[in-house]
């Protein structure tokens, strides 16, 4: 179970950097922006334009990548809460289970039947030794 846990947040791991790494680009395609408009000069107003709105097609396209990805993260988070959270149910049931067959065990080992019977299974137990059955 432990390592399921390292697994998923290892996986969510992943997915955090990718999504700072998409975020650097985006800051980056904006500082490039914003430099190019700093050295577009005023009367070549047209081709800045021009610039402008490809670099924002880009910003645009880099800010729904990161969108897509913040969404995917969030839908990867809950799956892994929830199933984390039915190991855990699946972990203490059998933790019960394993409590009560104990509980079980040691009033089987304790029942008068059982006691009676010990001569027998050492009977049973020395007979098989000296065939070599054992």
């Amino acid at each position: 179970m432990e390592t399921e846990r390292r697994k998923r947040f290892d996986e969510a791991a992943v997915l955090i950097r990718l999504i700072k790494e998409m975020r650097g680009k985006l800051d980056a395609a904006e500082a490039e922006l914003d430099l190019r408009s700093n050295e577009i000069e005023a009367p070549n107003l047209a081709g800045a334009e021009a610039l402008s709105t490809g670099t924002e097609d880009r910003t645009m396209m880099l800010q729904a990548n990161v969108d897509s990805l913040n969404a995917a993260l969030q839908a990867e988070r809950e799956t892994r809460f929830q199933e984390t959270a039915i190991l855990t149910r699946l972990l203490e049931e059998s933790k019960r289970n394993n409590k009560d067959l104990r509980r079980y065990q040691a009033e089987l080992l304790s029942s008068t039947s059982w006691r009676l019977t010990v001569p027998v299974r050492r009977a049973k137990d020395i007979l098989l030794s000296l065939r070599g059955r054992k």
